[in-house]
């Protein structure tokens, strides 16, 4: 039901507001005078989160059931798109926020309650980074509450988000009494140098650094405070806090050594407060030594953190039904971020070949807007790379770039997704833009050399390769790699040195190998080339053993296999090996290439004949 004020009552309703703000206005300040600090209404949108809300918070499905038996219900629909704002699912906040500014439109709402969905919509482009739409819907906002502080912090926060500081200060410092403009003029103060030994906010500043992936500029800030924190002569468990910032910012660039160190001040300066042990344990686990990562992590398994990366050490170390106890655990104990355990045990399952429920595990996480992206990158990785299910693996990491097209791991599927179907070109400039984006992701330089290996540019794959090695010394697939790469230009020297190197870091179970099959076949093909058939024949056996003898490493054991014994003049034997083998497009044609110097006694039998043609 609509209630209709008559224009009489509206008329003294604006009368005493006149008279109201005539009140409060007072003097105008001088000519030159800082702004005064203005309050945040008490009843303002951003305060009660959206106009006119009142009552106890409910569900979803409680406000869609009103909504669709009132279709008029904007209350409703403001609770719900602050909901969703929430819950980060942005597209379904500006959805509902939408719907409720047309409401108002249709019901021909007045006042500083229309305010409140344009605040909304302004939040919610925010979140999906489409500033110049948030901009003008906090315009409006602005302009129908205009002694709101919202309004005004919305607009500061999208300066400040797109870089522009001094625009940002100019907006929030009337409103420094509000909080979220006070955290945001901190930030800016720092970023602008600012400090006035101000360590908050320089730690703040570090640590929205550390969010987004600037861990130069955050080593940069956690420096400062503390070096401010010596000549101040701070004392006491707060002056943990920047060393731990510090410890996580080298732990984040692969600077392991530095990461633990500062882990050891902060636990030094701090004895009792368990963040420290985890970042050790976490980089004890970055650097392949589980057994110490587990020993310094399991006194803490009261800790969420804690467990997460213990459950990872006993899924990699063969327990896999601990890990999966423990992961459920948490979601039992209100883990706070479930998306991130439904993605651990889709890889879980994964790892262990049961690709149904990692698929299902995966859907579970497309529900948690955070998680969705790279929910979205692990069903394409399943789908291309276990299941060579091209459609599917597409139709995901299209939907994961809509979302967040510079995500390193969207950019990654999407250079695999390309080299898979054939379009090295597009590949090769998407693998180029990770590396331009992500320096220092190893995994980037190790795919791209995948690339040149298949357009048999070894020369590039070894340049590739050596680019990854210095960023992970220890890796144990670049040296793989490295090893395949120097055969094929003929360097059978350095490149038993690049293997054996493979099999000695084999060990590192943070960077595995794909399997030691993989590396056993190496060996055999190096040292087939090198005359060693004994040898050769030892590693064949050895990758055909690992891999029950099934799959693309089993067809090339046995093809290699097969030359050893057409060397050796056992060509029954030779052709019992490559019946098993031959069907695999890729052996027939190095039998075909390499018929007169290896198979040249047997073209002349029929046997031989019929199993080529």
């Amino acid at each position: 039901m609509r209630v209709i004020f008559s224009p009489l009552k509206i008329l003294i309703s604006l009368l005493a507001l006149a008279f109201i703000f005539s009140c409060q206005r007072g003097e105008s300040p001088p000519p030159g005078a800082a702004p005064p600090l203005k309050k945040a209404k008490i009843n303002s949108p951003r305060n009660l989160q959206n106009a006119g809300q009142t009552g106890e918070k409910k569900s979803e499905a409680e406000y869609l059931r009103l909504i669709k038996a009132s279709p008029e219900d904007r209350e409703s629909m403001v609770s719900l798109g602050n909901l969703y704002l929430e819950k980060r699912d942005y597209d379904r906040a500006a959805e509902m926020f939408t719907t409720a500014v047309k409401t108002d439109k249709y019901l021909g709402t007045q006042g500083t309650v229309r305010s409140g969905p344009h605040q909304g919509l302004a939040e919610a482009y925010k979140g999906k980074k489409e500033y110049e739409k948030a901009m003008e819907e906090a315009g409006i906002a602005q302009a129908l509450d205009p002694e709101a502080a919202a309004p005004h912090v919305i607009l500061g926060e999208i300066y400040f988000l797109r870089g522009d500081l001094k625009k940002a200060r100019e907006i929030l410092t009337p409103y420094a009494g509000d909080r979220k403009a006070s955290d945001l003029l901190g930030k800016i103060y720092g970023a602008a140098g600012d400090y006035d030994g101000d360590r908050e906010s320089m730690i703040s500043l570090g640590n929205l650094y550390l969010e987004k992936h600037d861990y130069d500029r955050a080593a940069e800030m956690f420096t400062k405070v503390i070096k401010a924190d010596k000549y101040m002569g701070t004392q006491g468990s707060v002056c943990s806090e920047p060393h731990l910032g510090l410890a996580e910012a080298y732990k984040e660039k692969r600077e392991y050594e530095k990461a633990a160190q500062e882990a050891g001040i902060a636990l030094a300066l701090d004895p009792k407060a368990s963040a420290p042990n985890i970042i050790l344990g976490e980089i004890y686990f970055l650097r392949g030594d589980l057994k110490k990562a587990r020993e310094t992590l399991e006194p803490y398994m009261s800790d969420q953190e804690a467990c997460v990366l213990l459950a990872r050490i006993y899924s990699i170390t063969g327990d896999p039904l601990r890990a999966v106890k423990l992961f459920k655990d948490l979601l039992k104990n209100k883990y706070p971020d479930p998306e991130e355990i439904y993605t651990q045990i889709g890889d879980l399952y994964r790892k262990n070949g049961d690709f149904e429920q990692s698929i299902s595990f995966y859907k579970k996480a497309l529900g948690y807007p955070d998680k969705k992206v790279e929910a979205l990158c692990s069903l394409g990785s399943v789908y291309l790379l276990d299941l060579d299910d091209i459609k599917d693996a597409e139709d995901a990491f299209s939907q994961a770039e809509k979302i967040s097209p510079e995500n390193e791991y969207v950019i990654l599927g999407l250079a695999e997704l390309n080299c898979a179907k054939g379009d090295f070109k597009k590949s090769e400039s998407l693998y180029k833009k990770a590396i331009r984006l992500y320096p220092r992701n190893p995994d980037a330089h190790l795919c791209l050399s995948e690339v040149y290996r298949k357009q048999k540019n070894f020369t590039r794959e070894e340049e590739e390769i050596g680019k990854a090695l210095k960023l992970v010394p220890q890796n144990p697939r670049a040296y793989l790699g490295m090893g395949r790469a120097l055969l094929e230009q003929g360097n059978l020297k350095a490149a038993e040195d690049a293997l054996k190197k493979a099999r000695r870091f084999s060990g590192n179970l943070t960077e595995p190998l794909p399997s030691t099959a993989d590396l056993d076949l190496a060996f055999g093909d190096l040292y087939l080339s090198m005359g060693k058939d004994q040898d050769a024949k030892t590693e064949y056996n050895k990758a055909l053993a690992g891999t029950a003898g099934e799959g693309v490493i089993s067809d090339f054991g046995n093809y290699g296999l097969a030359i050893i014994a057409a060397r050796n003049k056992n060509y029954l034997l030779s052709m019992r090996y490559l019946e098993s083998c031959i069907k695999n497009p890729r052996v027939k044609k190095s039998v075909m290439e390499k018929m007169d110097k290896e198979f040249g006694p047997m073209k002349s039998m029929p046997e031989f004949q019929a199993l080529v043609k």
